[in-house]
């Protein structure tokens, strides 16, 4: 009666209510967009998921103190989930650059930042939200915005005239591209199915099963091929898994043999794509992506020279660089040549946290999976609730062997592991109001005391100076003159080291694009102005340089930073584009870039032999890419014009699909187009 009365109490105070509200507003992230941001997309959704958590933690803090019913409870999963965060936070401080593992790119919403606050976001709810019926509540709110994520998907692709550039890009809806919705579209279905195998009420039961099938129907509709085939793989596991746990001996025989027919034809599928050869071996790799396996070849590189403990968080990027394959960028490797992550989640951790990283990610799924198969065992779970469950982190796992996660999945996988966690606490007797630590208020009011001063520092470190970096990175994207551009520009590449380095590159390109533009009469008149703009580009881009020296992008646009400042303002910068790509070309022998940079400054600087030179190097590494070829006719059109034409008939040859550009290349003159044609050999974009 007396804890009844407390749990009552506990749950009309307002820090439990913010708690909740909070909670809810999380799982509403995948509608959260601002355009005023850059990669809106993705950083709208990290930054309010960071600030949310952030203030749930606040609450906590307290809730701790005042109600000792609140503090945690662990169960196997739980301590998997805590378990695998350490060891990713122990190969991020061992890594090759901790301080880039911490806060991450701007690419991503994952960082050690991130794992932080998603460990903050999956201890709370387990510890406050301890109820089933809290979280089949949290199911609903959770498939209700998958359901609003695919009308937005359905408008989209209705209407594309009329919907954002953000929704109508990749067919991803709000999530960025279709491979990520795909994911998100399968933890949906999952909740969904499991809401309507849950529900006694027919309207709650049929509402369930009616958002399921439109969300299939969404799934089917995008282009995720990963997902899927997931579902479709999980929908008979579901049927194989449902026979297992009925009583007939037929019927179990019929769900046994379906897992060994499921499972044989997973494994069949991946020996063939990984060892096999001939047309049946081709036909699997078209169907992932044939660069998916030279960035696995690369991983497996990077696994076997850290296989412990990993480079550390998102340090995929200096693996890709230090095992550079000359054959991306091609045809037959996929035509992309930057790549931030393998494209397989095994391999991305094993890559980023070593084996003991790999161990921990495999035993929170095994765990999960055996506490849902044993709670339905124990008939806490129905044969269709687990297994809707299982299949669901069977389908996830498939497929995320091809895709790459985002922070609204990596939320939905933390849902259903916390469903998973509570459903398990509340069939074992508890021992928490036993436990001395639990009744001991003096260390949760001195923890509660320390979070009320520590949170708000961290809010503004972690949030507020984050989100800050980035709106003055798209303000100076969008300032109308350059002296808007500076008054922004410092605070853009100075401002939180979270995606600072790809900002401050991004922010490069805009300067070089801003002062090759303008006429040389504009140049002369704003002389000072834009020299100031080229002053803080190199600062930003030597800082990266200092603190990133595995990033090849910051080398590349200081060299062009310095190419462009040599030919409006100082002759003298010349040779410090020199000196610089040639630290390139010695920390990067593999990646031809650099040594088409090279050629377009010798071109600059009236040396066309030299430039041949380099040309031929950056060719030799990648004789049949695209880029390495239009780059060899733009070299040849300076250097020797005699030999371009019949250059480039080889090259239609090689490769027909280009001839357009082939043809607009050679059409363009050296003289009046010669800044253009330079500026191309340091980004594949222009070509």
């Amino acid at each position: 009666m007396i804890e009844g009365k407390r749990e009552e109490k506990m749950e009309s105070s307002a820090l439990f209510r913010v708690a909740r509200f909070c909670f809810v507003l999380l799982l509403l992230s995948p509608l959260v967009f601002w355009p005023k941001l850059y990669f809106a997309a993705v950083h709208s959704k990290t930054y309010f998921v960071l600030a949310l958590c952030e203030i749930i933690l606040f609450c906590f803090v307290w809730l701790l103190y005042r109600f000792p019913e609140c503090r945690p409870q662990f169960s196997p999963v739980s301590l998997a989930v805590f378990g695998f965060i350490v060891v990713q936070l122990l190969a991020l401080l061992v890594g090759v650059d901790p301080v880039y593992s911490f806060w991450g790119g701007i690419e991503r919403s994952s960082s050690g930042l991130m794992v932080l606050h998603l460990g903050i976001f999956f201890l709370v709810a387990t510890s406050v939200f301890t109820s089933q019926e809290d979280w089949k509540n949290f199911f609903w709110v959770s498939v209700i915005v998958g359901v609003l994520v695919s009308v937005i998907f359905f408008l989209s692709v209705l209407f594309p005239d009329s919907s954002p550039y953000f929704l109508a890009s990749k067919g991803g809806s709000t999530l960025g591209n279709s491979s990520f919705l795909g994911t998100y579209l399968l933890f949906q279905i999952g909740f969904a199915a499991y809401l309507g195998a849950s529900e006694t009420q027919q309207t709650k039961r049929m509402g369930a099963w009616g958002c399921a099938v439109f969300l299939i129907l969404t799934l089917l509709c995008t282009s995720a091929q990963a997902a899927q085939m997931a579902f479709f793989g999980g929908g008979l596991l579901v049927f194989a898994l449902w026979l297992i746990r009925q009583t007939a001996k037929q019927k179990k025989f019929l769900g046994v043999a379906l897992c060994i027919a499921i499972s044989s034809t997973f494994v069949f599928t991946w020996f063939f794509l990984l060892f096999g050869s001939g047309s049946t071996h081709e036909i699997f790799v078209e169907r992932i992506n044939p660069t998916r396996l030279i960035l696995w070849n690369i991983a497996w590189q990077g696994i076997q020279e850290n296989p412990i403990l990993g480079w550390g968080m998102e340090n995929y990027q200096v693996v890709f660089q230090k095992f550079y394959n000359p054959c991306l960028g091609s045809v037959d490797c996929g035509g992309e040549i930057w790549f931030d992550r393998s494209h397989n989640k095994l391999l991305d951790i094993w890559v980023e946290s070593g084996l003991l990283g790999l161990v921990g990610y495999l035993l929170m799924l095994g765990l999960a999976m055996g506490m849902v198969w044993r709670l339905g065992r124990r008939n806490k779970l129905s044969a269709l609730q687990s297994s809707i469950l299982l299949s669901l982190f069977a389908a996830y796992v498939v497929q995320s062997l091809t895709t790459i996660d985002t922070i609204s999945n990596e939320l939905a996988f933390l849902l259903a592991l916390g469903f998973i966690h509570v459903t398990w606490i509340s069939q074992e007797p508890s021992s928490k109001k036993n436990s001395e630590w639990v009744r001991s208020n003096d260390l949760f009011g001195g923890l509660a005391l320390i979070g009320s001063l520590a949170i708000p520092i961290t809010f503004f470190f972690f949030v507020i100076t984050p989100l800050r970096g980035n709106y003055f990175t798209k303000a100076v994207v969008e300032a109308p003159t350059v002296l808007k551009r500076l008054e922004v520009y410092e605070a853009a590449t100075t401002l939180s080291r979270q995606g600072i380095d790809h900002r401050r590159s991004m922010l490069a390109a805009q300067t070089i694009f801003l002062v090759t533009r303008v006429s040389d009469e504009q140049a002369a008149k704003s002389a000072n102005l834009l020299q100031k703009e080229l002053l803080l580009a190199e600062q930003g881009l030597r800082k990266s340089i200092e603190d990133s020296p595995s990033y090849l992008r910051a080398y590349l646009d200081l060299g062009m930073i310095y190419q462009t400042w040599a030919r409006t303002y100082d002759v003298s910068k010349f040779a410090a584009a020199q000196q610089i790509l040639l630290e390139a070309v010695a920390r990067f022998p593999t990646n031809p870039l650099p040594y088409w940079a090279l050629a377009s400054l010798s071109l600059d600087v009236g040396e066309p032999e030299k430039a041949l030179l380099f040309g031929s190097e950056g060719l030799a590494l990648s004789p049949l890419v695209r880029g390495s070829m239009l780059r060899q006719i733009i070299l040849l059109k300076f250097a020797d014009p005699q030999a371009v034409s019949a250059y480039a008939q080889e090259v239609i040859i090689i490769d027909p699909d280009i001839e357009h550009r082939v043809t607009a290349l050679l059409q363009m003159d050296t003289e009046t187009d010669e800044e253009d044609l330079l500026f191309r050999f340091y980004y594949d974009a222009a070509l």
